[in-house]
């Protein structure tokens, strides 16, 4: 997949309560243009529940698993379910989407 994001790991960071309720940070180890070398940085905030920020923070584990996951050989003879192929069929599509430019 070419598509340009961070790369992992994303972390949560402590929230901050606001007028407008938790603000949860998520950042990342990235290259700075101007800096030397990579720094910590802020690359999501997640306003809501901290299940949000939690599953945004996983993002990069996510797409490396759906990648192996569709990349994975199977044997000749495999034999998968309705329900398995319809799984794979929505992991192709989503890495099709997330590979998109836009």
């Amino acid at each position: 997949m070419n598509a340009k994001y961070t790369p992992g790991p994303w972390n949560r960071v402590a929230a901050i309560e606001t007028e407008r309720g938790m603000v949860y940070g998520i950042n990342a180890w990235a290259d700075v243009k101007g800096l030397n070398g990579t720094q910590d940085c802020r690359i999501a905030e997640v306003f809501s529940i901290e299940g949000n920020a939690k599953l945004v923070s996983c993002a990069p584990d996510l797409l490396n698993a759906l990648e192996l996951l569709c990349n994975a050989k199977r044997p000749l003879d495999w034999s998968p379910s309705i329900e398995l192929v319809e799984a794979f069929a929505k992991a192709r599509a989503l890495l099709a989407k997330l590979g998109e430019d836009k």
